[in-house]
């Protein structure tokens, strides 16, 4: 139910749910009937070959028949007494009178929605002939054993970071984070390349809403969808103020008011639709190329500044060896290589600050 604020009128809108029996008043009062008419009702819904509809009697009126004998010996199925035209409410007397006149009525939601789906969710796991992977893992025992894995490689990351755990040789893929990241936040997304799901743990204010965020963006990036849940609404709110301005449209909560939930339904499809309408296929064609090619280009260069910067630590942090100082000598005054004289002098400049200059050794 909602307001049109153009007009100014309530609008109803059907609800995607399965049909049900209220009957929560005589479940209350203890009516005797009550029992055989959630059984009549079960197995009236299930055995059902159509929707439910209030314009296709069948879909409903055996079961409010069998609702006047179940909940009232005396009661009577109103329609059968009076002119199909009549669609006025019967005067109420000491007997049940079930009438098919519809009307609207206003309510807090029960926790029985809930119930229901559990009970959905129960049916299908029995039915199901086998489980997605990840729900597998859940439900199944863990691997005790610890296998190596060979992680795939992403541009832009370290090459240092990449060397031990990456898969050689294979194209590195495209990372997609928005937001500053680390190594932990690096491994993560390798791990979901290559597993069913991966579990991060972390107290309060280590950063994981901020990684979800930047996860959300590497996938919808690639043309996937993300669902996020959470024990409560807050949560979500706080995970979508940090996705960035132009994503931040895209996410819409499904655990708010479902006003709300059409509001924010509504603004992502006005957002879509501007943008699809203002979109010039030729010139964003030429710019993504034009972006990637640029791309491209930074990301050689952020290799090779990477290798460099490898190579010089390599160079200096290589395991300081004690010579006699003639043959230091006498390999400096050779004209050896350039990096080896490099390496003398910081040796030598190493030995002088742990002061390890003894007997005619640098």
């Amino acid at each position: 139910m909602s307001l049109n604020p153009e007009t100014a009128e309530v609008e109803i809108r059907p609800r995607d749910v399965d049909a049900r029996l209220e009957i929560d008043w005589y479940a209350s009062v203890d009516s005797p009937g009550v029992a055989a008419l959630e059984k009549a009702a079960k197995e009236f819904f299930g055995k059902a070959t159509t929707t439910f509809s209030p314009f296709d009697r069948g879909t409903f009126e055996p079961l409010l028949r069998t609702a006047s004998t179940n909940l009232d010996a005396n009661g009577i199925y109103w329609p059968s007494q009076a002119v199909a035209e009549d669609r006025t409410l019967p005067k109420p007397d000491d007997k049940l009178k079930v009438t098919d006149t519809w009307v609207l009525f206003a309510r807090p939601r029960t926790n029985s929605l809930f119930l229901q789906d559990l009970e959905k969710l129960k049916k299908q796991a029995e039915e199901a002939e086998a489980y997605p992977p990840a729900v597998s893992a859940i439900v199944t025992d863990p691997d005790t054993t610890n296998p190596v894995v060979e992680l795939p490689s992403f541009r832009g990351v370290s090459a240092s970071y990449h060397a031990e755990r990456s898969t050689r040789g294979k194209k590195a893929l495209d990372l997609y984070f928005p937001k500053p990241f680390n190594d932990e936040q690096v491994r993560i997304i390798q791990l979901l390349e290559i597993s069913d799901g991966v579990v991060v743990q972390g107290p309060p204010g280590t950063g994981k809403t901020h990684t979800i965020a930047n996860l959300i963006c590497h996938y919808l990036a690639e043309g996937k969808r993300v669902l996020v849940t959470s024990m409560k609404d807050p949560a979500l709110v706080v995970l979508q103020k940090h996705l960035p301005p132009e994503i931040r449209p895209l996410a819409i909560s499904l655990l708010t008011s479902e006003q709300d939930g059409m509001k924010q339904f509504e603004h992502a499809i006005h957002k879509i639709a501007s943008e699809v309408q203002s979109l010039d296929r030729g010139s964003t064609a030429r710019a993504i190329s034009h972006l990637e090619e640029s791309i491209d280009a930074l990301h050689g260069r952020l290799a090779d500044i990477d290798h460099k910067i490898g190579d010089w630590a390599k160079l200096y942090c290589s395991p300081f060896v004690k010579r006699p100082r003639t043959e230091c000598c006498g390999r400096l005054t050779n004209g050896g290589h350039k990096k080896y004289f490099m390496y003398e002098i910081e040796c030598r400049m190493m030995a002088r600050r742990q002061r390890t200059c003894k007997g005619g050794y640098l």
